[in-house]
């Protein structure tokens, strides 16, 4: 029973539109902008530094719009999660009530079957920045560091999940499962509001913010994994100070210790939802 159920979730995720559509369409369109389209204010700016300083600003660049679409796909990914989750109640509680499969193992293999997505995910990211960067920059701007870059987008990819669960088991435990139609969406608003003031914006007191932020802590982690180099607060502009890498893994690790610990009480509250409360 527990193994169909693992490899039922893990064709169910491959095949999902959120996967295909949002997780990978939408973040390739996206990459393409920042590679054509929004980098010419940046390459405007190359012109008045020194041309030994132009690769490092580059590679900068570059692993800033991979780790920020990186983000947003993962960030899309976990809508169709949520709503996987949310119309599995009903079977769920059935299942572990009466089968072998328990909370854990429910939580386990649910993790499991996304981890695989993930780096799937990171590695369709890598090629397309890689061939969008290059070209429109002159420069072979490679990842520096892929096995550092693929535990990276696991860690990240656990997060989002945990995340994605926490906030359907909430609405659930709550009793206001029609809430689950909007809040799902609420990670790609996060990733989108907090990976765009790291990209450009600089204002007092975003340091902290960066160490503090999750979602910031991702995009350092994936940065860092791309470019090899210390990360920037503002991508576009270097020159505004730099992250402590290992505050910002220490950070994600414990949101991330959390999220996991709620979640694991919360699937043992589950109550059985019918899909026609979704509506």
């Amino acid at each position: 029973m527990t193994l169909k159920y693992f490899k039922y979730y893990i064709k169910s995720m491959l095949f999902h539109p959120s996967m295909l559509g949002w997780g990978i369409g939408f973040t390739l369109l996206w990459m393409f902008l920042g590679a054509f389209v929004f980098s010419a204010e940046f390459k405007r700016a190359l012109e008045h530094i020194p041309i030994d300083a132009h690769s490092t600003w580059i590679l900068h660049y570059t692993s800033g719009w991979f780790s920020t679409s990186t983000l947003y796909s993962f960030s899309s990914l976990t809508i169709g999660l949520a709503f996987n989750l949310f119309y599995s109640t009903s079977s769920v509680v059935y299942v572990l009530k009466f089968t072998r499969l328990s909370p854990v193992k429910y939580y386990a293999y649910n993790i499991l079957g996304s981890l695989l997505m993930f780096p799937l995910l990171s590695v369709s990211m890598v090629v397309s920045v890689y061939g969008f960067y290059s070209y429109s920059f002159g420069k072979d701007v490679y990842p520096r560091n892929v096995p550092l870059l693929m535990i990276a987008s696991l860690l990240a990819g656990v997060f989002l999940y945990l995340l994605s669960m926490l906030l359907t088991l909430s609405c659930i435990a709550l009793g206001r499962p029609r809430l689950v139609r909007t809040i799902a969406h609420a990670p790609v608003i996060l990733a989108v509001l907090f990976s765009y003031s790291q990209l450009y914006g600089y204002f007092s007191g975003m340091e902290t913010i960066l160490h503090i932020s999750p979602f910031n802590n991702i995009i350092s982690q994936l940065a860092y994994a791309y470019s090899g180099m210390d990360i920037p607060l503002t991508f576009a502009n270097p020159q505004t100070g730099f992250i402590d890498v290992g505050v910002s893994t220490i950070s994600l690790l414990f949101w991330t210790v959390t999220l996991c610990l709620v979640d694991v009480y919360l699937i043992k509250k589950m109550r059985a939802i019918s899909p026609y409360e979704f509506f």
